[in-house]
C-alpha cells in the first residue's frame, strides 16, 4: 500500500515536472518571438530614418493605396 502511494506521488512529480518543462518552452518561444518582432521593427525603422523625405512619403502613398 505504501509503495503505491509513493509511486503515485512520483508520478504527480514527474507530471507536474514536464508541464513547468512544457510551460518554460512556450515561454522561451514567445521570447524569441518577441526578439525577432522587434528586431524587424528597429530594421524597418532604420530604413525609414535613411530615407529622403520625398521616398518616405512616395512609399508611405503606396503602402496606404495597398490597403485599400
Amino acid at each position: 500500500m505504501a509503495f503505491g502511494s509513493l509511486l503515485s506521488a512520483i508520478v504527480l512529480l514527474a507530471s507536474k515536472n514536464g508541464s513547468k518543462a512544457a510551460q518554460l518552452e512556450n515561454l522561451k518561444a514567445e521570447l524569441r518571438k518577441n526578439a525577432e518582432e522587434q528586431a524587424r521593427a528597429q530594421k524597418i525603422t532604420d530604413n525609414v530614418y535613411s530615407m529622403s523625405d520625398d521616398d518616405a512619403r512616395k512609399r508611405l502613398c503606396e503602402l496606404q493605396s495597398k490597403q485599400r
